[in-house]
């Protein structure tokens, strides 16, 4: 019988069971949940290296000369800047106040990144690496 009552023919009936048996759909299956777990493990590995840099700027600061301490000081608050916009936005998005802040958040970090990615190549410090904005 088929799903609304009427009978189905035989080559129907072994179509849908091959369809069930088919290695190919079950393969399918498998990369559709690798699919959606490699989306969750760039988001913990981005955490992690930032982790991981900032404890390293934290280590390294004392020690460098004062174009590259700027620099890990840039790098140290955008860290807890860019941390603090995450711990007040992601729970603001329940009532849709927190995309424009994690909004912001992005064009924030990714300013802040070109910007000190840009000075560090010209060897030059950051002017002001306290800044909430820009530097």
């Amino acid at each position: 019988m088929g799903s609304r009552g009427v009978p189905r023919s035989r080559a129907n009936r072994d179509r849908h069971v091959t369809f069930l048996r088919n290695p190919m759909t079950h393969r399918l299956g498998q990369n559709a949940r690798h699919r959606g777990l490699r989306a969750v493990r760039p988001g913990l590995f981005h955490r992690v290296t930032a982790l991981i840099g900032v404890v390293i700027a934290y280590v390294k600061v004392d020690d460098a000369d004062p174009v590259t301490q700027s620099h890990f000081r840039f790098q140290i608050r955008t860290f807890w800047i860019g941390l603090l916009y995450n711990v007040i936005g992601i729970p603001l998005c329940l009532v849709l106040i927190g995309i424009p802040i994690l909004a912001w958040w992005l064009v924030w970090s990714v300013v802040r990144i070109v910007k000190g990615g840009l000075l560090v190549l010209e060897n030059k410090p950051i002017v002001n690496p306290r800044s909430w904005l820009f530097g």
